[in-house]
């Protein structure tokens, strides 16, 4: 009768007790997280002074990055109306104007929103 038992019972204890130690340790890795992540930014930061090169970020590298990307974007927004104006004989300075228009409004929508839902 006990090897019968074993797979209804048993299993299900063995399992149960399999995650237990599993939540356990991951749950651990959370509690240590901030002392990792704290200590490898100073190693970098020594390591940045070292070299003789200023200590930068991932934050700030990623927000830098960001604003690049945008620049570029909008360079590349306003070439495309240029050459989009020149084929069809339009004003670039009022189109822009008109689209500058367009985003504000929507900005101004979506922060409103935004302070509605808040």
């Amino acid at each position: 009768m006990t090897w019968i038992n074993f797979p209804y019972q048993g299993a299900n204890a063995l399992t149960a007790l399999m995650f237990v130690i599993l939540f356990l340790f991951f749950f651990k890795i959370d509690r240590e997280m901030p002392v990792v992540t704290k200590t490898l930014t100073e190693r970098r930061k020594a390591e940045c002074e070292a070299l003789g090169i200023p200590y930068v970020s991932p934050q700030e590298q990623q927000r830098a990055e960001i604003m690049e990307q945008q620049k570029k974007a909008e360079a590349n927004r306003v070439k495309e109306l240029r050459e989009k104006c020149e084929k069809k004989g339009l004003d670039c300075e009022e189109e822009n104007r008109k689209y500058l228009e367009k985003q504000a409004k929507e900005k101004a929508r979506k922060a409103k929103q935004k302070e509605k839902n808040s």
